[in-house]
């Protein structure tokens, strides 16, 4: 689970969805991210076929709309990825009353500690 290709449009080919990587890694959901993706293809298409808008519009909107969440999440995945890694107390002491807050932000990718 590393996140979104790098392109979706190729010529007149549009991937959304599973076949563009539009999952988010921390994880794994991707039915509601899709369904985003699938909204702003719509949408990009529609208005190529009405006007002439170029299919790479398709990547801007789904930047503007999703990167920041997609960006989170990998980070989030990258993080999680560390702390399965370290010893039982460790993991405790990581999920106590006091880190709740941030691990929260991470699990619903946002900016964990408010830095990245």
């Amino acid at each position: 689970m590393s996140g979104t290709i790098t392109t979706f449009v190729k010529g007149n080919y549009v991937l959304v969805g599973d076949s563009a990587g539009m999952v988010l890694p921390s994880n794994g959901a991707g039915i509601t991210i899709a369904m985003i993706g699938g909204r702003i293809a719509g949408q990009v298409i529609s208005e190529h076929l009405k006007s002439g808008v170029p299919l790479s519009e398709f990547e801007i909107r789904w930047k503007k709309q999703m990167g920041k969440v997609m960006s989170n999440s990998k980070k989030a995945f990258i993080f999680g990825s560390y702390i399965l890694r370290l010893p039982d107390w460790i993991i405790n002491l990581i999920f106590n009353r006091f880190t709740k807050p941030f691990v929260w932000r991470s699990i619903t990718c946002r900016n964990m500690f408010f830095i990245f």
